[in-house]
């Protein structure tokens, strides 16, 4: 997982915050258009990462954040 560590405006943010109280074997989930699709298990605590490429989103983040390592498993069925 990857986040900003701050708002485009400099601001804390607590869901960019709470990247770096994650920690290995914490269990994490992929909400994305009102479903949960996917679960992961944290690999490793928070780093400092470059922003990573993505696709159709807007190029408003700053380029320095968290990244969080997960090991993503598929649900059967979305939730």
């Amino acid at each position: 997982m990857w986040s900003p560590k701050t708002k485009s405006n400099g601001h804390k943010n607590q869901h960019y915050l709470n990247m770096t109280v994650c920690s290995p074997g914490d269990i994490v989930l992929a909400f994305n258009k009102g479903k949960i699709s996917d679960y992961g298990i944290v690999q490793a605590s928070a780093e400092s990462y470059p922003k990573p490429v993505f696709e159709n989103t807007e190029n408003n983040w700053s380029n320095e954040g968290w990244l969080v390592a997960v090991n993503w498993k598929k649900l059967n069925k979305e939730v």
